[in-house]
């Protein structure tokens, strides 16, 4: 197995995690970015279109890590505020259980 995709594999399980292939393949493979964003969106939005707080920390996690399955050092590190310190307007809405309102 390459070496680059272990960051897919959950340890405790040696399962590949769909999200995480469905960001790399959103972010690494070429296309029209506006494209790239609408389906970013629909897998982190939920029903109602709305952005679902904990989607997005995986996200942001996921796409943390793609630097790393490359061998590069990432240009920043990931910590769980960050989705609030992205969003500093609702981040009452952002809640440690979750993120529901």
């Amino acid at each position: 197995m390459w070496n680059g995709t272990k960051w897919l594999i959950r340890d405790d399980v040696g399962s590949v995690r769909v999200f995480s292939i469905k960001v790399a393949m959103a972010t690494l493979c070429s296309g029209k970015i506006t494209d790239k964003l609408r389906y970013v969106f629909s897998q982190i939005s939920d029903g109602n279109g709305q952005l679902a707080p904990r989607r997005f920390c995986d996200y942001l996690r996921e796409v943390q890590a793609l630097p790393a399955a490359v061998f590069e050092s990432p240009t920043f590190s990931y910590s769980d505020e960050a989705a609030r310190l992205i969003f500093p307007a609702v981040s009452a809405w952002w809640r440690a259980d979750g993120g529901s309102r």
